[in-house]
């Protein structure tokens, strides 16, 4: 392995989705069929975090609205963003090379990727069945991949199938914060019968992404993923304006007391924001830090976020 497959490895280039169908369709070729136990799904069938409690009511969740520069961290270090939208394509760098895309319904697999020595794409229908998303709504995928372990040459066919149900809504607190989120369950399975995982994501309406995955299979839970913390492209606002809105950012953490409200409207009165400082602590190193909520609406877009900043040497308040 190279150095840079290494790096790619660390923040989740080569991604988790396809490694069970390599697997699993090697198994498929070399022996013609591979045993199966309805027992492990079965034992992957429910999950609930530590952290979760029942959510409330949600209204119905509209397909994601991604823009250009939409970005999103995770605790494991990958940090995905945006850099077009096609119809309903997605396209998503991480780091400054490494590109993938994604219909907008972000439940099912990656449409296309490619790294150094290998590379795979998708095709599919792109059922929008789960959406809006609401309890009880249920959506079945077909998706065709080809996967070439070089770049070059005759790609592995198979074909994967996803399962989705929304089961119900539910509170759930990550790292960038406590959101009320709607709970779906996708089971994975290859050419049908070839029960791969479980996967269950927490998606949350005001940051429009899910905020933690699961990944189960039967009684083990295979690997969790939550959301670090996110930024929405502000490129809707003149330079002016994105300046306006990072100073008022600063002038409520610098001298609003806890729970009270500074407002922010852009020229046109189309774009709106609030920030409400919630906790004030010192850290150890006598570092001041705030906890703090802002609702920002751009546009067709409303997101709502729950963060942390500190003040620097410079006087600047920046996330820790």
């Amino acid at each position: 392995m190279t150095k840079k497959d290494a790096n790619a490895d660390k923040i989740g280039i080569r991604n988790w989705r396809f490694k069970p169908f390599i697997a699993l369709v090697t198994c498929m070729i070399i022996l013609g069929s591979c045993s199966q136990s309805g027992m492990l799904e079965a034992l992957g069938f429910r999950y609930s975090d530590p952290n979760e409690t029942v959510g409330p009511d949600l209204l119905p969740a509209l397909l994601p609205n991604f823009r250009a520069g939409d970005f999103y961290k995770f605790d494991d270090g990958a940090a995905y963003r945006v850099t077009s939208i096609d119809k309903n394509k997605v396209v998503w760098k991480i780091g400054t090379k490494f590109q993938f895309s994604t219909l907008r319904n972000i439940f099912y697999p990656w449409m296309s990727w490619e790294s150094d020595s290998s590379r795979a794409y998708a095709e599919t229908d792109g059922s929008e069945e789960l959406w809006p998303l609401k309890v009880g709504n249920r959506a079945r995928l077909e998706i065709k991949h080809f996967f070439f372990r070089e770049k070059e040459g005759l790609p592995i066919e198979y074909v994967e199938e996803f399962t989705c149900s929304v089961l119900g809504t539910a509170n759930i607190t990550v790292s960038a914060g406590a959101f009320d989120t709607f709970k779906i369950r996708c089971l994975r399975h290859i050419e049908r019968d070839f029960y791969v995982e479980t996967i269950f994501y927490y998606y949350a309406p005001k940051v429009g992404y899910f905020v933690k995955t699961v990944k189960i299979k039967g009684p083990v839970i295979t690997s969790t993923r939550q959301l670090a913390s996110f930024e929405i492209s502000l490129d809707s606002l003149s330079s002016e304006e994105q300046n306006s809105l990072r100073q008022m950012f600063q002038f409520a953490l610098n001298n609003k007391a806890s729970g009270e409200k500074t407002t922010w409207s852009s020229a046109n009165g189309n774009q709106h924001s609030t920030v409400v400082p919630t906790k004030t602590f010192i850290l150890a190193n006598s570092q001041v830090c705030r906890n703090y909520t802002q609702n920002l609406v751009l546009d067709d877009r409303e997101r709502e976020f729950v963060g942390r900043a500190c003040r620097g040497k410079n006087g600047i308040w920046k996330a820790p």
